[in-house]
């Protein structure tokens, strides 16, 4: 999460020494503030703090100004040094660039005289001393903005592989845009600070062409990049999102209570293929004027999609962020109405050395005079909400139920009748009808013509353990009998 307004420096990305020894393989860990008044860092073992490693580089700063003043009366150092928390980065960093001879960060040596004199006998341990003093000239600027800024938060540092991502997704219809909301979070009661993450989103997504009518035309006012770059820090048209973080330092940019709420767009730079264009634009998370972060898409957009964001010229600590769709702009369509799939990210972390140096070997890097590698978080399968409406069919008529009808007459004057009628939902070809008790069929030779069937041609009429039975010469669903 990236910060492009105020490009001060949150980070401590250097410790005391590529040399020092790594406290034992763990993951996913802690890293402590710590007071001001923590005992400086030994040198093995880890530290017990950020503050710590503070210290330890300011003990080892304040010897060589020492020395610099006293036996070489450099000028150009510190006389006398100052506190520790009045030491300026041009200050710490003149100080190990005089000793070591070495250009450090970008302050150079005012002369090499200095470092010259210390190898030849001013300093019987230069071997050893030098680097350390190196380490300490180079990590003082970091080191000490990350403990101005966090130092004095309740919440705790964690590394970024201790980071998840989850998600959610409200379908209606595969062939529309889903309310989808995507959160990447901290442990409880901790923040991360990653340079550079991305969410991977699954294949069992679409891409829901219709954004393009939305997307913010970045070179609207002109195609030179200051045209482009005033309009990506203050955009003004159609957001198809909101983006909330949590962190903090969400108050000294403009939010409330820890929270820094903003709108995301799409956003086109005037390019007429590639990154920038229509079809591969921006995904941009503004929060108010000059703060924001660009995303970058993939030059295919097709599902499985991975969104980068970074590395950040300023990165943000956060607990969680959070990007929400709602479905009337929402990016993505949904290809299931039970099923979302799993939204994956990575993160690089801009504290990955200080969290080697407490013992994580699994968040992106295995020694100190590495660089960082993205870690993969652990994610969780997107949460379904199935609003899908099975179709009703209104054309079709209810089922038929089988009924049988009729009844039996003339039995008291000897002359007995029967009329029935039979009524099915499947066709038929023969049926069997069976008298109640104290009456049955006669056998006789003119069966065929005593009977009478309408609603299907007769095949034969017969009886049959007292039963009668009439087949059909084609299905019928519906006939009616007469029998005298």
């Amino acid at each position: 999460m990236s910060l492009r307004a105020r490009r001060r420096s949150l980070i401590a990305a250097a410790t005391l020494g590529s040399a020092l020894a790594i406290a034992s393989s763990a993951s996913a860990v802690q890293i402590p503030m710590g007071k001001v008044t923590d005992p400086a860092y030994s040198g093995t073992g880890a530290p017990s703090s950020v503050y710590s490693l503070l210290n330890a580089s300011y003990a080892a700063l304040s010897n060589a100004d020492a020395t610099l003043v006293a036996a070489l009366h450099d000028p150009a150092v510190p006389n006398p040094m100052p506190i520790e928390s009045a030491l300026t980065t041009a200050q710490a960093e003149q100080i190990a660039a005089d000793f070591t001879g070495q250009t450090i960060n970008k302050t150079a040596p005012s002369s090499t005289a200095y470092s010259t004199a210390l190898q030849g006998g001013g300093d019987p341990n230069f071997a050893t001393d030098a680097p350390q003093i190196a380490s300490a000239g180079t990590s003082w600027g970091q080191l000490s903005s990350l403990l101005s800024n966090l130092g004095s938060v309740s919440s705790v540092l964690n590394s970024a592989d201790s980071a998840s991502v989850s998600s959610a997704g409200t379908v209606v219809s595969t062939t529309q845009p889903i309310a989808y909301s995507i959160t990447v979070s901290a442990p409880t009661g901790g923040y991360i600070l990653p340079s550079a993450f991305t969410l991977t989103f699954p294949g069992n997504l679409g891409i829901n062409t219709g954004l393009v009518s939305d997307e913010i035309n970045a070179a609207a006012n002109g195609t030179s990049a200051a045209a482009i770059a005033a309009i990506e820090a203050n955009p003004q048209g159609t957001a198809i999102g909101t983006v909330t973080v949590t962190s903090p330092l969400a108050d000294a940019y403009g939010g409330s209570n820890n929270q820094l709420t903003g709108k995301v767009y799409a956003v086109q730079t005037g390019a007429t293929s590639g990154q920038g264009s229509v079809t591969q634009p921006y995904l941009e998370l503004w929060f108010n004027q000059g703060v924001y972060e660009l995303g970058s898409f993939p030059s295919t957009l097709a599902f499985p999609l991975t969104l980068s964001f970074g590395p950040a010229v300023t990165p943000l600590p956060f607990s969680t962020l959070a990007v929400s769709f709602p479905a009337a702009t929402s990016p993505v369509k949904a290809q299931s109405c039970t099923d979302l799939g799993t939204v994956g990210g990575t993160a690089t972390d801009e504290v990955a050395n200080l969290a080697l140096m407490f013992g994580d070997t699994t968040d992106g890097l295995t020694s100190l005079t590495g660089t960082p590698t993205a870690v993969t978080l652990a994610s969780t399968p997107t949460a379904v909400t199935n609003n899908c409406v099975t179709p009703v069919n209104t054309t079709s008529k209810p089922p038929v139920k089988n009924t049988l009808t009729g009844g039996a007459g003339g039995l008291m004057g000897g002359n007995p009748t029967l009329h029935l009628r039979i009524k099915t939902g499947k066709a038929f070809r023969s049926f069997s009808v069976v008298l109640p008790h104290g009456l049955r069929f006669m056998k006789s030779k003119r069966l065929g013509k005593l009977i009478h069937v309408s609603g299907g041609k007769v095949k034969s009429v017969r009886i049959a353990g007292g039963k009668l039975v009439i087949t059909l010469k084609r299905p019928s669903k519906s006939v009616m009998i007469r029998a005298n």
